[in-house]
């Protein structure tokens, strides 16, 4: 089975260059774990939108959970969407023809 993972997340201005710099790095980590079949990011205005597919590894690797604590960890340098609410998480199952 695989799925799709979309992440939204909004640096401070200052740091934006500094976050997606350690954003990428992090990133090319968990695609050489496996569980991620590909993924895309854009940069649009002040936010920054993850879009991964992954595979049945997920279960074992759990990068999305890993990632997502990465991020709580430099919740510092980003903008919150709300209270306490500093990334946006949808996914969902991909459906095959």
């Amino acid at each position: 089975m695989k799925f799709i993972m979309n992440l939204r997340f909004k640096p401070k201005p200052d740091y934006l260059d500094e976050f997606v710099n350690k954003y990428h790095k992090i990133t090319e980590e968990a695609f050489m774990k496996g569980s991620v079949d590909k993924y895309f990011t854009a940069i649009l205005e002040d936010e920054i939108i993850y879009v991964g597919i992954f595979n049945e590894k997920e279960k074992n690797t759990k990068i999305i959970d890993r990632g997502i604590e990465w991020i709580e960890k430099y919740k510092h340098m980003l903008q919150p969407y709300s209270k306490n609410k500093y990334i946006v998480k949808e996914f969902g199952k991909i459906v095959n023809n």
